[in-house]
């Protein structure tokens, strides 16, 4: 968290998480919510380019098991859906998820997954996939 992230055109920084627990259906009991806040550095999309949300559609969090969570939802908190300067993505840890491979040491708090956003448009000096402990 709070390092420049540069993919394609657009450069951008995690800047906080947040947990909460969510009742989501009685047969599941409690689950974890996890939400990742982002910031905007700079967009460098062309005027009618590829949006943001177009472009960064592979994000997840993985734990030391490698039980995989999809993010679930993505949030606008400022600018608009062609120029965000604040974000979040939601990921909902449920044991019922496709990713989710042992249940019994599915991780139980942010801190227990990394970040992980593969560059569907990488560039010059840019990272084919990105890893962040989350805390």
């Amino acid at each position: 968290m709070d390092r420049p992230i540069s993919m394609g055109p657009f450069s951008f920084e995690g800047e906080r998480t947040e947990e909460s627990v969510k009742l989501v259906h009685p047969s599941e009991g409690p689950t974890l919510e996890i939400r990742v806040y982002y910031r905007m550095l700079d967009n460098k999309t062309p005027p009618f380019g590829k949006t943001f949300d177009e472009t960064l559609l592979r994000v997840r969090i993985v734990d030391k098991v490698k039980n995989t969570i999809e993010y679930s939802g993505r949030g606008l908190l400022a600018g608009d859906r062609r120029h965000p300067s604040e974000w979040c993505d939601i990921f909902t840890v449920s044991r019922t998820l496709i990713g989710v491979r042992d249940t019994a040491k599915l991780g139980q708090r942010a801190s227990d997954f990394r970040l992980i956003i593969d560059n569907p448009d990488v560039r010059e000096g840019q990272p084919e996939r990105v890893s962040i402990q989350l805390r």
